[in-house]
């Protein structure tokens, strides 16, 4: 198949087709694939883990963790979770920049930007687990 491909270079490929041509991507796809939690995904776990909960009101408990996290750091106020770390909220200065396809200089304006610093505890847990 690789053949083919080589001799037909004007020829556009699906997915489909470069796995076959390249039998290895689809174990590192695969791997892709899982290697990042939804948040239905974290959803099911903490509904597998919690036996008294429904998955609706689990479901409804992540929405207000993120929405309460995101309403203070979003008013400048620090959330710290000890031992899994902090989310807050970053100033940045108003600044110039150049537009990469004309090279034009341009005026990039402040922002508050959202930040999270990991905590220790939370560090060494992924630390170990290389």
């Amino acid at each position: 198949m690789l053949e083919v491909a080589l001799k037909m270079p004007h020829k556009l490929f699906s997915g489909a087709d470069i796995l076959k041509i390249n039998p290895l991507m689809e174990a590192s796809m695969a791997k892709a694939a899982k290697a990042t939690l939804t948040k239905s995904e974290l959803i099911d776990t903490l509904h597998s883990k919690n036996g008294t909960l429904t998955k609706k009101a689990v479901s409804e408990v992540v929405d207000q963790v993120f929405s309460t996290i995101t309403e203070h750091v979003a008013k400048g106020t620090a959330v710290n979770i000890v031992g899994f770390g902090k989310f807050h909220a970053v100033k940045r200065a108003a600044r110039t920049g150049r537009n990469p396809a004309t090279g034009a200089v341009i005026k990039i304006a402040a922002t508050t930007t959202p930040r999270f610093s990991a905590g220790k505890a939370f560090k060494d847990s992924v630390s170990r687990k290389k």
